[in-house]
C-alpha cells in the first residue's frame, strides 16, 4: 500500500532527477523493513510456539542431490495431514547420510504461535518399536 502511494505521488507530480536520492533511500528502506517483517513474524512463529507436536511417520521416497554452488540435498516424502501431495524437503548433508529410500522419516508438525503451522524432520527412533517374536 505504502508503495504503491509512493508510486502515486510520483505518477501526480512528475519525475525529477533530484528526486532521486530521496526516492531510492525511502524504497531501500521500505523493502528491508518489509523483509526483516516477514523474518520476524516467522521467527515469532516458531520460536516461541510451545505447542505439542503432531508426529507422523512417512516414508522416504526418494533421494536426490542438487548441483549448484555446492550441493542440495533433498528428499521427497509421503504426504501427511494437511498436505495432499508429495512433499519434497530440502535438508542437511548429515541428515540425508541417516536416511535411505523406503524408510521412515518423523514428521513433527506443530501449529505456530501466530497459527502458521510448520514441522520439522527427524529420525525414527527405533527403540520405541516393538519387534514381535518369530
Amino acid at each position: 500500500f505504502i508503495i504503491a502511494l509512493l508510486f502515486g505521488g510520483l505518477c501526480y507530480k512528475g519525475w525529477s532527477p533530484t528526486m532521486w536520492p530521496k526516492f531510492s533511500s525511502v524504497m531501500l528502506t521500505l523493502m528491508a523493513a518489509a523483509l526483516y517483517s516477514i523474518g520476524a513474524v516467522f521467527t515469532i512463529n516458531c520460536s516461541f510456539d510451545h505447542s505439542v507436536p503432531a508426529m507422523y511417520q512417512q516414508l522416504v521416497m526418494e533421494k536426490y542431490i542438487t548441483k549448484g554452488k555446492g550441493g542440495h540435498y533433498h528428499i521427497r516424502i509421503e504426504p501427511w495431514a494437511p498436505y495432499t501431495k508429495i512433499q519434497t524437503v530440502s535438508v542437511s548433508r548429515s541428515f540425508y547420510q541417516q536416511l535411505e529410500e523406503g524408510k521412515l522419516v518423523q514428521v513433527n508438525q506443530k501449529a505456530g504461535l501466530l497459527g502458521i503451522g510448520w514441522y520439522t524432520l527427524s529420525p525414527v527412533n527405533r527403540s520405541t518399536y516393538i519387534i514381535p517374536a518369530e
